[in-house]
């Protein structure tokens, strides 16, 4: 079966929830074998870049580069990061995230938004990340 973003996308929308339930790897892997991937074998979402790449995926841009320009089917994987706040106001993670863009807004285990960070401690403390895209071939 060859790569199809969409597959992957609508597999994503349908078993997103509206809240995180802190299984974003488990949840984008999913909708990438739904899009015609074999499984992607990382536990942390931080450490599933390798697997993308296996696969035919390729960095195209980081936080450094990062035009906001996404397309459909894009996959974005984010490092861990310690608590942002220094007083345990905001939790870090130790797992990072990644996320699957749908054309509009970035999906994990739930529906987040334009923001590639998913929440406010990612968005306070910046931790660095990859944008990955499959040409499809």
């Amino acid at each position: 079966m060859a790569w199809s973003a969409t597959d992957a996308v609508k597999h994503a929308e349908d078993n997103a929830f509206a809240t995180s339930q802190k299984k974003c790897a488990g949840y984008v892997k999913k909708a990438l074998v739904a899009g015609g991937l074999a499984a992607i074998d990382c536990v942390h979402a931080r450490s599933c870049g390798g697997g993308l790449e296996a696969q035919g995926f390729t960095m195209v841009m980081d936080q450094n580069t990062d035009t906001g320009t996404y397309e459909k089917g894009d996959v974005v994987v984010i490092e861990s990061f310690a608590d942002p706040d220094g007083e345990g106001k905001l939790k870090g993670s130790a797992s990072g995230h990644m996320a699957i863009w749908n054309g509009s807004i970035w999906i994990s285990d739930f529906k987040q938004s334009k923001d590639v960070y998913p929440g406010a401690g990612y968005r306070m403390a910046k931790p660095a990340y990859k944008v990955y895209r499959n040409s499809g071939k």
